[in-house]
């Protein structure tokens, strides 16, 4: 199964790991169990431990993944999604997805580190926008004299 977990009840969190192939199918089918287990809250906070997982989902994959989670966390109370990546296309399409989750209660930030990535979740930190990306990692093409600043 490539995703588990894990909740924390005193801390708040929910651990993720995510290993393997990964499909659209496995996130609803891991959200199933995940909202059925008797110690889940929809308050507590993810870290979602990416750095395993081998596939790369489609971009309209990840446009539909998107929205199957917008619907799914509409009314919660906001809460943060912390994902650890470390290889820069899967970072590439982390921002996509993030772009398109805008909006939403959950809110999604990457880190290359697990202790970064815990650090945001410990310091309740809520609604300060996305994380900088290094940016020997950042994608997107550069302006000709100018910081890419992902304003597109």
């Amino acid at each position: 199964m490539p995703i588990t977990y894990r909740i924390d009840p005193e801390r708040r969190v929910v651990y993720l790991e995510v290993d393997g192939l990964l499909s659209v199918e496995e996130v609803q089918s891991y959200r199933r169990r995940l909202t059925t287990d008797p110690g889940y809250s929809p308050f507590y906070d993810r870290m979602i431990d990416a750095r395993n997982v081998s596939s790369r989902i489609a971009p309209a994959d990840i446009r539909r993944l998107a929205d199957i989670i917008r619907l799914d966390d509409q009314g919660n109370k906001p809460s943060r999604r912390a994902v650890v990546l470390q290889d820069a296309a899967k970072l590439g399409l982390m921002q996509v997805f993030q772009a398109y989750t805008r909006g939403n209660p959950a809110e999604y930030r990457v880190f290359q580190s697990v202790e970064d990535a815990e650090r945001w979740l410990a310091s309740g930190d809520v609604g300060a926008g996305p994380a900088a990306l290094p940016p020997s990692t950042a994608p997107g093409p550069k302006r000709e004299g100018k910081p890419d600043r992902g304003t597109g």
